[in-house]
């Protein structure tokens, strides 16, 4: 029998002359020096990388093709708005539509692939954004059959939710395969996921399901770009019905260095339900989040009211011909909130006085509650100092760009303003309540915030302008007592974090940070976007690798680790001031307050 023939396993017969000699065909077994048959060798497909000019003959083509869809659909929905025919379509219309939409967003993925192959030189790469494609694939592939379809609910629940599903899944595949874009795609399946939740009217658990995941896209958009303030703004949507939550994440998107001037708008969603609570409703919220929440819109409403008063002396003639209306950012529709500035203040103090009234008492039955509540409310106040606004024009030095997407820019607040004295006012009130708790871990969020925005004062030298807000022994008494209750505090000295470079040249070198300090808290993360905080942690110190679920654990060690970030950050508020404010003791190892 040949060689060939043998069956699997089995040797073939070799005589001596031929010992040292091995068919090719076979392999010897280092166990026990039999030969075994050698699998031959899997034929490979040969992988040919296209050329550049293949690329853009390909990249044309899909053009093409995308352009001439994407017209058909727009000249389709004008159509169906001047004929006034977007209500009772047939079936048939929603099927040729459907097909046109899925047809336009596959060739949106095709550009997309071709644009970003590895072999694709940059002038390709660079082609999706000179020709606006991202906005468009969201506009006309998108965005406008789901609004035609969500005005046509219930009837066009089945399509509708057939091309959530299918957009979705694309998008999802271009987060795989076209990551240098990602950016675009987690804020894209953000909203997706935002939109299938706003439809979602008869199972609440699958309604939290999609807003839990549109949360999470969300915050993996912030994670690359958190100074834009949409995505705040879209967070904020997301937080209901937590009241703080939302007055934080509205009042931050318009903070940052870019804010999203339409939350204005979408603000009043929150104040006018607080305005219009009856007693009954009221019992479903707690009389300290309602009483935070109305204060911040009567001040809301006062410095609106007040940008529109002090523009309208500099408006044009309404009789020339360029004369064009003003855009408010206050209207007639916030008509639950008062019309005047006198009567925004007087609303405002009197839920200041009942929030004062009702937080000690909330402090004490329900600590926990206020780790993180204390932090929204902490950065709520930062951002009435700011009024409501990316630009703090008498305590900052260094501000932000002007927008250039408004087309009149209000004067600057007034630092004698009583919009701000009010909210100077709010600040140290508050401040003042949480000081006076003996060391209190429920505490601790809201006192780092403050101590972190008084720090960034004090490096651009305007701490002045708030150090009367401060109830110094207040504060030295507390960190005295916290450093009692934390040996480890007396090895702090000012922050573990590292500074700029122009500011670590004025201290001594920092120790380097324990294990447990170098693991982000859950309030680093909404620290993020705001100037006053930019400098505070290290480079990459979000990018732990952590589960996003456990970013977002409370931890028994974090008490321990913004105790010691109070007590440095008083440490360096010390060394800024040079003392004028409180000092340290070296020998005693304690805080005092100058003479």
């Amino acid at each position: 029998m040949p060689r060939s023939g043998l069956p699997p396993g089995l040797a073939p017969i070799r005589s001596e002359t031929d010992e040292n000699e091995i068919d090719p065909a076979y392999e010897k077994n280092p166990k026990d020096d039999t030969l075994l048959p050698v699998e031959p060798p899997v034929p490979q497909l040969s992988i040919l990388t296209p050329s550049n000019d293949q690329l853009v003959e390909q990249v044309k083509g899909i053009y093409t093709g995308l352009v001439s869809i994407e017209t058909k659909i727009i000249e389709v929905h004008k159509s169906l708005n001047d004929k006034r025919q977007k209500h009772g379509l047939s079936d048939q219309k929603w099927q040729v539509l459907y097909g046109l939409h899925k047809a336009l967003l596959q060739e949106h993925y095709d550009f997309y692939l071709v644009t970003d192959h590895p072999a694709a030189t940059p002038v390709l790469r660079r082609l999706p954004e000179k020709y606006n494609m991202p906005a468009r694939m969201w506009k006309y592939a998108i965005h406008i059959f789901l609004e035609l379809m969500r005005e046509n609910l219930p009837t066009s629940r089945e399509y509708l939710l057939s091309f959530l599903y299918f957009v979705y899944g694309i998008v999802g595949m271009l987060y795989e395969t076209v990551p240098s874009r990602s950016r675009i795609w987690t804020e894209c399946l953000g909203d997706l996921s935002r939109y299938r939740m706003a439809i979602e009217n008869q199972d609440e658990d699958l309604r939290q399901i999609w807003c839990n995941f549109s949360k999470s896209w969300y915050r993996a958009t912030i994670d690359m770009a958190p100074t834009v303030g949409r995505l705040y703004h879209h967070m904020a949507i997301l937080s209901r019905p937590n009241l703080l939550a939302q007055l934080f994440f509205y009042s931050k998107s318009l903070c940052t260095a870019e804010p999203f001037k339409p939350t204005h708008e979408s603000i009043k969603t929150l104040f006018n339900p607080v305005m219009e609570l009856d007693v009954t409703h009221r019992n479903m919220y707690d009389p300290v989040d309602i009483a935070f929440v109305a204060m911040h819109g009567s001040l809301f409403a006062a410095v609106m009211n007040s940008k529109s008063q002090s523009a309208l002396p500099n408006q044009p003639d309404a009789s020339t011909p360029t004369a064009a209306p003003l855009p408010s950012a206050f209207d007639k529709s916030f008509d639950t909130l008062p019309a005047t500035v006198e009567e925004s203040l007087a609303k405002a103090r009197s839920s200041c006085a009942v929030f004062l009234d009702n937080i000690q008492e909330d402090l004490s039955r329900r600590p926990r509650k206020w780790i993180e509540n204390g932090m929204y409310i902490a950065l709520s106040n930062i951002c009435a100092l700011y009024q409501y606004q990316n630009k703090g024009y008498f305590f900052r030095t260094k501000l932000t760009e002007p927008s250039t997407t408004c087309d009149i820019e209000p004067p600057g607040p007034s630092p004698d303003s009583p919009q701000y004295l009010l909210a100077r006012t709010i600040f140290r009130d508050t401040l003042a309540v949480f000081l006076k708790r003996t060391p209190d871990p429920s505490t601790y969020s809201f006192l780092e915030i403050t101590l972190l925005f008084l720090t960034h004062l004090a490096w651009d030298g305007k701490l002045d302008t708030l150090a009367d807000t401060v109830s110094w022994a207040t504060l030295e008494q507390n960190v005295n007592q916290q450093m009692a209750l934390s040996p480890e505090s007396k090895q702090t000295r000012r922050s573990p974090f590292p500074r700029p470079a122009k500011q670590s040249q004025q201290q001594q070198p920092h120790q380097q940070p324990s294990k447990q300090q170098s693991m982000p808290l859950p309030d680093d993360y909404n620290l993020r976007g705001y100037q006053f905080a930019e400098n505070y942690f290290p480079d990459n110190w979000y990018c732990s690798g952590m589960e996003e679920l456990e970013t977002l654990m409370e931890k028994q060690f974090m008490q321990t680790t913004r105790s010691l970030r109070i007590i440095s950050l008083v440490h360096t508020l010390s060394f800024l001031t040079r003392g004028k404010y409180i000092v340290y003791d070296s020998v005693e190892e304690c805080f005092k307050i100058p003479c």
